[in-house]
């Protein structure tokens, strides 16, 4: 329920979509954020961090405890990548 503390995070829209993009985009499972954002946005204009009581993507994927993340260099600076934690 948007606004409302999350229980379970792995049955979140918002969850369920940073996992679409590591099916869709992510190389060995790793996906660029602001790649999956971006198209995130474009499938679905109105999901947002603030439904799930988040102040950004990076929260989102903090607060589910469902990630991986690591922030890479590239020519124009650091880039945080994700994907979905290895049993």
């Amino acid at each position: 329920m948007p606004g409302q503390p999350v229980d379970n995070w792995e049955n979140t829209t918002i969850v369920q979509q940073l996992k679409c993009e590591e099916r869709l985009i992510g190389n060995d499972g790793w996906v660029p954020l602001h790649d999956a954002i971006r198209s995130i946005g474009q499938r679905r204009p109105g999901l947002s961090p603030k439904l799930y009581g988040c102040s950004s993507w990076r929260e989102v994927i903090h607060c589910s405890q469902l990630f991986e993340v690591e922030k890479r260099l590239s020519p124009t600076g650091g880039v945080i990548w994700y994907r979905t934690r290895r049993a």
